[in-house]
């Protein structure tokens, strides 16, 4: 990420970190809730997939009030297969309080499970990782990405634009993609 905060001051670090990063959090995320930002770069649109790497555009992304976002493409590598398998992988946006980061990283699932998103991680898209011989690829990915943004008119109001149903969230207005 090129960017990431709100992170707590701690010591020896200079006057960037002077303030409670819990108070902005807060209200970041009661404004904005978890997603990627529909209103910056590429929204994190899948570029390419060639063998086991996977290539997102620009994006921004808010997780508990903290925020990053990427400038260019990333290229994220998936763990290989062993040889007749797959495995179902997520990569996602996550939130590390402790190193004070947040990054897109693949999470490895199972042969018949994609992985259990946690509350510090915005899923992005669904991966399948194949070998039918010598060397594993991506074979599917899915695009799992939930947009936020605020209205300019209507600020605190959320907008969440989701394949699938998000949890509840007072005052939000939820947007179905036409299938």
């Amino acid at each position: 990420m090129d960017f990431y905060g709100m992170f707590d001051f701690a010591q020896g670090d200079d006057d960037t970190y002077k303030y409670t990063s819990a108070e902005f959090s807060n209200l970041i995320a009661g404004l904005t809730g978890d997603g990627v930002s529909y209103n910056f770069g590429n929204r994190f649109a899948l570029d390419s997939t060639s063998g086991l790497s996977i290539t997102v555009g620009s994006g921004a992304v808010f997780i508990q009030g903290r925020y990053a976002y990427n400038l260019s493409t990333e290229t994220l590598s998936a763990s290989a297969v062993a040889s007749g398998t797959t495995r179902k992988d997520m990569l996602v946006a996550e939130l590390d309080i402790a190193n004070r980061i947040i990054e897109l990283k693949i999470i490895e699932g199972t042969a018949s499970d994609f992985p259990t998103p946690t509350s510090n991680q915005v899923p992005i898209y669904e991966i399948t990782v194949s070998s039918s011989g010598v060397s594993s690829a991506i074979s599917a990915t899915n695009d799992i990405r939930s947009f936020i943004y605020t209205s300019s008119l209507y600020p605190s109001t959320q907008i969440i634009y989701s394949r699938t149903t998000p949890a509840y969230v007072e005052g939000a207005i939820w947007l179905k993609p036409l299938e």
